[in-house]
């Protein structure tokens, strides 16, 4: 009875973040337009990007610039390259302030070009696409956790506890990759020439 129960236990872990994930791909479903969706997602991506180099709290002489030059490029397909010396006259808020610009002018002039069903039907695909992708990869990084949790008991620690802990943080994660795949693979779309 006891193992039934902490079994019950185990899934109703997983129940809640299922309901969240099919919470989430049903809204994307249904709604008629995703882009403000989007658009709260590239805010999140980039702030979490321009976080790794650019600190709050420590002077702009302290700032990763080149590493940031270099990502930005590489993840949304924007050039933002500040000098050390334009620096110094700038918050870690004005740097996303004008990065968040800079990715908007991106997005707008990907609306723009493509014609508005299609970039409907992108927006939505490639969320959908890589919720997917990521949910598969999180319910076997979850198997991986419960069949290790096992191990705590004996350390005379609670594993249903340590289990809830380490799968909130499995799930933090799994969001935090949803919006970035997506929102990278959107804003580096590469659109034909045409004649």
């Amino acid at each position: 009875f006891d193992a039934r129960k902490y079994l019950l236990d185990y899934d109703d872990v997983m129940n809640e973040q299922r309901k969240v994930i099919y919470t989430l791909r049903r809204r994307i479903l249904n709604e008629e337009d995703v882009r403000q969706d989007v658009w709260s997602r590239i805010e999140e991506a980039v702030d979490i990007k321009v976080s790794q180099y650019v600190f709050t709290n420590t002077f702009p002489e302290e700032w990763k610039l080149e590493e940031l030059h270099v990502e930005l490029g590489r993840c949304f397909a924007i050039n933002y390259n500040l000098s050390k010396e334009d620096a110094t006259t700038k918050t870690a808020e004005n740097v996303l302030d004008e990065i968040l610009d800079l990715c908007k002018k991106k997005y707008d002039k990907l609306v723009e070009i493509i014609p508005e069903k299609d970039f409907k039907n992108l927006e939505r695909h490639l969320l959908l696409r890589t919720i997917d992708q990521h949910w598969k990869e999180h319910l076997y990084a979850m198997d991986q956790l419960k069949d290790s949790i096992r191990f705590h008991g004996y350390a005379q620690k609670d594993p249903l506890l340590i289990y809830k802990l380490e799968s909130f943080g499995l799930f933090k994660k799994l969001i935090e990759n949803v919006n970035y795949k997506a929102i990278t693979i959107l804003m580096r779309a590469q659109l034909p020439a045409r004649e």
